[in-house]
């Protein structure tokens, strides 16, 4: 497994990059040559190690290269979704504590960081002047990544720098490159933001394993199945609702998709609907592989198509750390039995600036959890249920949102659903699905439709007291939704009729 500088000289030719918008390829030689160019521009720039940086940039060319130059410079760096607010970006640059912000042009300066605006492919223009060649302060630097925030402020996830050269692999590419058997023949379709840490790592193991990455700027159900045909694509990864809209395309879209050459269609970030796991391989085959992990690197789990065909729902069985069901006494559970997921993991790191958080992450076994509540079967697989803070307790009922969406997500008409708790004068709460349709033209009476088939799959007790129809979830570009967020938004008023359109953030 090679650094890039290596790659460049042994495969200097070979297409490293792809942007299927433009077409643009950028080989491995010129990959390495702006990498070195930009890390003279970031050091020249006052980057020190130690340091860190922060990058908000849309994904292309670009960002690839200044996070391949910020592992160069010693320090860390931290990637901000593009669509953030503002007050979002000020915050990240603010905890993190970077002293200069990359960000697209209009970004607003903050406090404490030098602001470099540039404008779209921007970056050749303003290293240019800068050479090409290893720079004699060259130190190995690492990614300082935030969590979702699913359940408020996102918490910035610190590690210790790396203790290696600069040019030498990064060691947790290797399970990813050995795990999905990638290779110098492998064409990788990414189709989520580089900010978030799954599209972080499918990068980095692209380039170390010499493979072809093709970069889509943002996610377009057509666009991606195009790009699949004509770079001939043999790796990808998804998160459930671009499944979702695949599924959505007209039949005949679908059924002329070349999808022949697809080996390995990785898919994460959130349990996928067993309906739609389903008609994603009746299509592309028993190609689909589900992982289960986390920014903070304590443990995975992996499913081929193979295996969830004789475990649906399942997220797999541990790839390297031991799973445990814990109960609210912090005693292992048998299995079947709902409890908080943990893995006995060696990994160290913090949550940055929030040592509550840290300890509460750790069980008095000294074992580790994303937060998420599940349950293995007497196989060892591991199932999802949800996240500890978004059960919601109707008039003494647990409901978990998960659960409810994906019986929403399998009825016709469906583009998406997010389910929230919202307080009630009579039930303490009441589950509330937020829906987007295909067909805007008669909500009232898809959504009775919807209400029907989701009482008749899952009861009266569990079928949401209410059904909205919205114009869009508000899910992230990589497929996640922000619940707390997404349930203020609705308690504020801004799904109600009338209330303004607004994108999806």
């Amino acid at each position: 497994m090679p650094h890039l500088s290596e790659l460049a000289r042994r495969q200097g030719q070979r297409a490293a990059l792809i942007e299927p918008e433009t077409g643009r390829v950028t080989d491995f030689a010129a990959l390495e040559r702006r990498v070195n160019q930009a890390a003279h521009f970031l050091i020249d720039q006052g980057v020190r190690p130690g340091g860190n940086i922060a990058l908000c940039l849309p994904n292309g060319r670009d960002l690839a290269v200044l996070i391949l130059a910020a592992q160069r410079t010693g320090g860390y760096y931290t990637l901000i979704p593009t669509r953030s607010s503002a007050r979002d970006i000020a915050y990240f640059v603010a905890d993190s504590g970077a002293t200069l912000l990359v960000a697209g042009e209009g970004t607003d300066r903050v406090d404490g960081a030098t602001l470099i605006a540039l404008a779209p492919d921007g970056l050749d223009a303003a290293i240019s002047a800068f050479p090409a060649s290893p720079h004699p302060d060259f130190a190995a630097g690492t990614e300082m990544n935030y969590s979702s925030g699913s359940t408020g402020r996102p918490k910035g996830i610190r590690r210790a720098l790396p203790d290696r050269a600069w040019n030498a692999p990064d060691p947790r590419n290797a399970p990813v490159i050995a795990g999905w058997g990638v290779t110098t023949d492998s064409v990788m379709l990414n189709t989520s933001p580089l900010y978030h840490s799954a599209p972080h790592r499918f990068l980095a193991a692209a380039v170390e394993a010499g493979a072809c990455q093709v970069l889509m700027r943002r996610f377009d159900a057509s666009a991606a199945l195009a790009a699949i045909a004509r770079y001939r694509c043999t790796h990808s990864l998804w998160v459930p609702t671009m499944f979702h809209r695949l599924l959505a395309l007209p039949e005949v879209e679908r059924q002329h998709a070349d999808v022949s050459t697809m080996r390995m269609a990785i898919h994460g970030a959130a349990p996928c609907p067993v309906a739609t796991k389903q008609a994603m391989i009746d299509w592309w085959g028993p190609v689909l592989v589900e992982y289960y992990s986390g920014t903070e690197g304590i443990g995975s789990t992996q499913i081929t198509s193979q295996e969830w065909l004789l475990h649906k729902g399942s997220v797999g069985k541990p790839t390297q750390n031991a799973v445990h069901i814990l109960g609210t006494d912090e005693t292992p559970l048998p299995p079947r039995a709902e409890g908080t997921v943990y893995f006995e993991s060696p990994a160290q790191f913090t949550y940055w600036n929030a040592e509550d958080k840290t300890r509460a992450s750790v069980s008095r076994q000294g074992w580790q959890t994303f937060g998420d509540t599940g349950y293995v079967d007497e196989d060892g697989y591991l199932y999802l249920t949800g996240r500890n803070n978004f059960t919601i307790n109707s008039g003494g009922v647990n409901l978990y949102p998960q659960e409810l969406e994906e019986a929403i997500l399998a009825a016709p008409g469906v583009a998406d659903a997010v389910v929230i708790g919202v307080p009630d004068p009579d039930f303490g709460e009441r589950a509330v699905a937020l829906v987007q349709l295909h067909d805007r033209d008669a909500p009232a009476r898809a959504l009775a439709a919807i209400t029907d088939r989701v009482r008749a799959d899952l009861g009266p007790i569990k079928t949401p007291k209410q059904f909205v129809p919205v114009p869009s979830t508000r899910r992230t570009e990589s497929g996640k939704l922000k619940r707390v967020e997404i349930r203020d938004a609705f308690l504020r008023g801004d799904f109600a009729p009338g209330a303004p359109e607004r994108s999806e953030t």
